[in-house]
């Protein structure tokens, strides 16, 4: 099943006369009205294809539209507010990863005779690392929470609780799969190992479900909104 966005009917302002409706992606395929084109190569999330879809004469039946017509754009707003919360867990996961990677890698290699881990600048990058992995989980359990307890066309109301999150983690998580990744020192960069995995993966974090910079734009207007102010 594919749920697509498409225009019902037309109107001056882009964000309306749009629809949410699902479709029957294998009957379609069957039907030579959905063609998936050849996936993307990316550098990361290898597990995630990527693929354009281009639809023909494709029908679908009145009863395959969500909600109700119109409501496209609301739906697809509040879907992304709470499919942010979910990016930010991946981030959490990365991070904690990368990390993970990290400690295991200093309590293994040794440097003039010593751990990696007896190092002082060392223990205190891993006590960097470790406190920015818990800052970004406790942000987004906040914002799974919050998700959890509002109705799907109220979302608006958290949207900045799941932007702190997304955000957030989605940096952490870059940040952390670099430091890592510095750490392992020539090895970070060869293709096998597990970090140079994970730092290529935690790239997109910061682009998708909405880029880092419109986290930043939602969670200013929001504040200033608080404030009577409107941007």
């Amino acid at each position: 099943m594919i749920v697509a966005i498409i225009r019902t009917e037309k109107s001056e302002k882009p964000h309306h006369g749009l629809t949410a409706v699902i479709i029957d992606a294998k009957r379609a395929r069957k039907e030579g009205t959905l063609i998936i084109e050849k996936d993307f190569d990316k550098i990361g999330l290898h597990c995630s294809p990527t693929s354009n879809l281009v639809f023909e004469n494709c029908r679908i039946p009145a009863s395959n539209v969500i909600g109700q017509l119109g409501l496209g754009w609301f739906i697809a707003m509040a879907t992304l507010i709470g499919s942010r919360p979910m990016i930010a867990a991946q981030g959490v996961g990365l991070a904690q990863a990368a990390l993970d990677c990290a400690i295991k890698h200093v309590m293994e290699r040794e440097q003039f005779g010593r751990k990696l881990a007896e190092f002082q600048a060392i223990q205190h990058e891993l006590a960097e690392m470790e406190m920015a992995v818990e800052e970004a989980r406790l942000l987004t359990y906040q914002a799974a929470w919050a998700v959890d307890e509002t109705p799907l066309l109220d979302r608006e109301s958290i949207m900045e609780k799941t932007s702190y999150a997304k955000l957030h983690a989605s940096r952490v998580a870059a940040d952390l799969s670099r430091r890592s990744l510095v750490l392992h020192g020539g090895m970070g960069v060869m293709a096998e190992t597990r970090i140079s995995a994970i730092f290529q993966d935690s790239i997109v974090l910061e682009i998708y479900e909405g880029a880092s910079n419109i986290q930043k734009y939602i969670i200013a207007r929001q504040l200033l909104r608080k404030q009577g102010f409107r941007i």
